[in-house]
């Protein structure tokens, strides 16, 4: 881990191409691989299936509803026991709710973070600014954060974490999928984001398939028809076989979180 913060992997796609089952099949590879952890899990999709996937108790809390429900006006700033910070009195919200699940898979400390529902009306800056210092902190706590992310990174442009160091963009062989996989590294261009390496993730697609594009393929996740029926089901994707060949690609991707990690 470099300058003790976390080598952070955000994975993006149009909906529909299989982001969070194969999120959380890495987050599994990353157990299988005996990583010591504790590893964060963000689930930025505003669907928030990520504990389906996983296997996991469902969230007990979301960042949303913190944001929702944690005045930071004027008032409330004036009101803080002394000593305390506005980013001290939201972390300390975090907390009380519960934002963090804390739970295992197999054997590695693994912890939950959901975002949640996008805004509603009315303005969020100064709990968002509140919520993305605490975020950041987060950082120093983790040796690696993997994001599920909605296809235009909202989340991780309005939270300002900044810093990408990998970026997979997950795609089918479609041709409207791989247009979304094009926007999203601009998207995440125009919002000032970092990004160390990005590649694409090509699935549901033949082996032999490769097709040009800007983003270099980091791997091919071959069709499985037990992991479209785990998927199908909303069974979680890490019971998923020892052999699966879906495992077995996601090796070239796992080796490069490890390697930055």
């Amino acid at each position: 881990m470099k300058n003790n913060k976390a080598f952070i992997v955000a994975i993006c796609g149009k909906g529909g191409v299989g982001k969070t089952s194969l999120a959380a099949l890495l987050l599994d590879e990353l157990a299988r691989r005996k990583v010591a952890g504790p590893v964060l899990a963000v689930d930025g999709d505003p669907a928030s299936t990520l504990y389906l996937a996983l296997g996991t108790p469902a969230p007990e809390a979301t960042l949303a509803g913190v944001r929702e429900t944690t005045p930071l006006n004027a008032r409330t700033v004036r009101n803080l026991p002394a000593g305390v910070t506005p980013v001290e009195y939201v972390a300390a919200q975090m907390q009380d709710a519960g934002v963090i699940g804390e739970h295992s898979l197999r054997e590695m400390p693994l912890h939950l973070l959901t975002m949640g529902q996008g805004e509603g009306p009315g303005c969020y800056c100064s709990i968002n600014r509140a919520l993305s210092t605490a975020l950041e902190s987060l950082t120093q706590r983790y040796p690696i954060i993997l994001v599920d992310g909605e296809a235009g990174l909202e989340h991780l442009s309005r939270y300002r974490l900044g810093q990408v160091d990998l970026l997979l963009v997950v795609s089918t062989p479609s041709r409207a999928a791989q247009i979304v996989a094009g926007r999203i590294v601009q998207t995440a261009h125009q919002v000032g984001m970092a990004i160390g390496q990005a590649g694409m993730i090509l699935n549901r697609a033949p082996v032999d398939l490769r097709p040009k594009l800007a983003l270099p393929i980091l791997t091919n996740i071959p069709d499985s028809a037990y992991f479209v029926a785990l998927e199908r089901l909303g069974l979680p994707v890490v019971e998923l076989p020892d052999g699966n060949p879906v495992r077995a690609s996601l090796k070239p991707v796992v080796d490069s979180i490890l390697v930055g990690g």
